[in-house]
């Protein structure tokens, strides 16, 4: 069964990378394709090194551009691609623009494909991922869900055919290499201290966007008695260019998975805006603090280790406040084994 994984941006490929070793001894001829929508080495290739992902990757180079454009330029190459390859089956994950021009390639070729990831929603339209996601989920065969509340929102929006509930490959691949993070190698080299600082990360257009938010954001932290350890996005880089020395905040290239782990395990928390950095703090057992209104990981919320405080900065400090967080002894996301269950219904496929 020729079988097209379409990936090209971080939590991709880590998603990718926790399959990836089911696919031996199974009937599957896999063809791993990278849209280059994340092309930076730090937001990419060492991401292939480290989860141990094969070298022999069908690269698209898409590249930046609006959403119209780097869409549109996936779409063609990847269409132009699928043409001449005639797969079985094609493999989708998560919420990007990546993923939406692979659905309706797919779609339009009349190739079943199964999504990755499916059912979450925010709840708001705002945000380009909840679109993309929405129209993957209209137009999969197969969609594989990480919750049983993801399950629930595809049923109530009429959709029953072909769901399985799996769990969430991220955590498979978090147990993997769980003892890697209690390593303190990365952080000793930064200079923190486990436990006196937090990670902070931004990459939503709704945050990188606005200027004034985030020099509000990086002023009220220069206020604060922790340090805050700031991996900086390619989108945000030019935003912050002429803020790099400013108290409290230690700005960072974009890092490997591994060392993000290790900068989250011994954090006092994470300050963020990904959905997979959410998921990450929450493996860790991390107070979350997401600078978002809404979460498509509402388990997070309800399991009492995430705080919604959008862009309102004395909600921000309400939450760093906090001595406790009350969390409710919860597992939303599985066993650890989504992957070979993902993997042994496409083969059955």
């Amino acid at each position: 069964m020729k079988v097209v994984f379409l990936i090209g941006t971080r939590p991709q490929y880590i998603k990718l990378g926790a399959l990836y070793p089911h696919l031996k001894n199974t009937d599957i001829n896999p063809i791993f394709v990278d849209s280059g929508q994340h092309y930076d080495y730090e937001m990419s290739d060492i991401f292939i090194k480290e989860l141990r992902l094969p070298a022999n990757f069908l690269s698209l180079s898409a590249g930046s551009g609006t959403h119209a454009q780097q869409t549109g330029n996936i779409l063609e190459k990847f269409e132009k691609l699928i043409t001449e390859m005639s797969p079985d089956i094609g493999v989708v994950f998560g919420d990007t623009n990546t993923t939406l021009a692979g659905a309706l390639v797919f779609a339009k070729l009349n190739i079943p494909f199964a999504h990755v990831e499916s059912g979450l929603r925010s709840f708001d339209n705002n945000m380009p991922e909840e679109i993309n996601r929405k129209i993957t989920d209209r137009l999969a065969s197969f969609l594989f869900c990480p919750s049983q509340n993801s399950v629930e929102n595809l049923k109530k929006e009429g959709i029953s055919e072909g769901v399985y509930l799996t769990g969430d490959v991220s955590f498979d691949i978090y147990k993997r290499f769980k003892h890697k993070f209690k390593e303190t190698r990365y952080i000793n080299s930064l200079g923190l201290e486990p436990d006196h600082y937090y990670a902070l990360t931004m990459h939503r257009q709704e945050n990188t966007h606005d200027t004034e938010f985030l020099n509000k954001l990086l002023d009220f932290l220069t206020t604060m008695e922790w340090q805050f350890a700031f991996p900086v996005h390619p989108r945000i880089a030019p935003l912050v260019k002429g803020r790099r020395n400013i108290k409290n905040v230690l700005f960072l290239k974009p890092v490997s998975y591994i060392n993000m782990q290790q900068l989250i395990y011994h954090s006092r928390g994470i300050i963020t805006d990904s959905g997979g950095l959410q998921k990450e703090a929450f493996f860790a057992g991390k107070r979350i603090i997401t600078l978002r209104s809404s979460t498509e990981w509402i388990e997070t919320v309800n399991c009492g280790l995430n705080i919604l405080v959008g862009k309102s900065i004395s909600k921000l400090e309400s939450a760093l406040s906090l001595k406790h967080v009350e969390t409710a002894n919860c597992s939303p996301y599985g066993d650890g084994n989504a992957a070979s269950r993902v993997i042994e219904i496409i083969e059955k496929l």
